[in-house]
């Protein structure tokens, strides 16, 4: 961590992409939500409030007896707190080391699309904040795997008009 608590963004290297020997896989599932206003999308991504500045999409584990597609509308309202969510399509799978290094994540991930503005996120450990921007001005993602994504999102809509 830097000052003021806030991770260097220069740490997530390659290394977090390669998979060791022997550790503990976690399957998760997130997405990205997408509301429309005047025909141009905007995508909503979440901070913590510890880390106000790092965005990320909304994305977790999957519990016992959840499909892939619950669990990550359960995360989305968690660390979001969207219910009203369509799902569009399944956009892919992406792994990693977890943040700790201590689990491989293969999360995958959702296109869905609402029209909720206001929301209140609902994680019980964590407190965190919605922000909309214009999906083609979408900021940098704290993790690279996630920046692919909102690439395969801005392309739907670029077709998909």
């Amino acid at each position: 961590m830097t000052q003021k608590g806030k991770y260097d963004l220069r740490i997530i290297d390659d290394s977090w992409y390669i998979k060791p020997n022997r550790i503990f896989v976690r399957i998760a599932a997130g997405g990205v939500v997408i509301r429309k206003v005047n025909g141009i999308p905007y995508i909503a991504v979440v901070a913590e409030e510890s880390h106000p500045d790092e965005y990320a999409l909304p994305k977790g584990g999957v519990e016992k007896g959840e499909t892939i597609e619950i669990a990550a509308r359960r995360e989305i309202h968690e660390e979001a707190g969207f219910t009203d969510l369509s799902l569009i399509k399944f956009l892919d799978k992406k792994e990693r080391l977890s943040f700790s290094k201590k689990h491989w994540s293969v999360t995958h991930f959702f296109l869905f699309e609402t029209s909720e503005i206001h929301t209140i996120p609902s994680d019980k450990f964590k407190t965190y904040h919605v922000f909309w921007f214009p999906l083609i001005e979408a900021p940098n993602l704290f993790w690279r795997e996630q920046n692919e994504i909102v690439e395969m999102v801005k392309e739907h809509y670029s077709y998909a008009k």
